[in-house]
């Protein structure tokens, strides 16, 4: 074999060797996502009326956004039907754009994404910035930016590794698609 042959394959592997090792990430996250999903249907079979309900907060304005755009995509549902346009920016910055009219109230926004994810790597970044592990303004942080009453962006500030990444793109992938369902569900009753 010729010297450009032996390059090409070495690359070819290891292209193939990481691709590997993110597919394998991903199908951990979706086994974790299942389990916590799982977890979450045995404690509440139902949820009280009260914790519908989400205090009714003065409309805020979002932060303007700072860094530059470094990867942009779609997630869709699995019909094809678009339902948040997704950037990621260069200043450890996560945008959900919303495509897809959702109410802000459709569970399991706030039952999953935000008490069993979002709120959990708040709470962990929160107790490090205590500690002095790391600053204030390093600390994951999250917006759920609506407008009359429609899910309109999520914002996730600071979500660390490629890997953290990964799992809230598919966690919000996960959630939209289930507040799709039961929003087309209600339309149809």
């Amino acid at each position: 074999m010729s010297g450009d042959n032996v390059k090409v394959m070495a690359e070819a592997k290891a292209y193939l060797e990481k691709r590997l090792e993110e597919l394998s990430k991903e199908v951990e996250m979706i086994r974790l996502l299942l389990k916590v999903i799982n977890e979450a249907l045995s404690q509440q079979s139902f949820m009280p009326a009260s914790e519908l309900q989400k205090p009714v907060e003065a409309e805020k304005k979002p932060e303007p956004l700072q860094g530059k755009l470094i990867e942009s995509s779609v997630l869709t549902y699995r019909t094809g039907e678009e339902l948040a346009a997704v950037e990621v920016y260069d200043t450890n910055l996560l945008v959900i754009r919303l495509i897809a009219k959702l109410s802000a109230s459709t569970q399991p926004l706030q039952a999953f994404l935000v008490r069993k994810l979002l709120e959990p790597y708040r709470k962990k970044d929160e107790e490090r910035v205590i500690k002095g592990e790391i600053d204030e303004d390093q600390a994951f942080r999250y917006e759920i930016i609506e407008k009359d009453g429609l899910l309109k962006e999520i914002r996730i500030y600071n979500y660390g590794d490629r890997s953290r990444l990964l799992e809230l793109k598919s966690a919000i992938r996960w959630t939209l698609s289930k507040m799709l369902e039961k929003e087309k569900e209600i339309r149809t009753s």
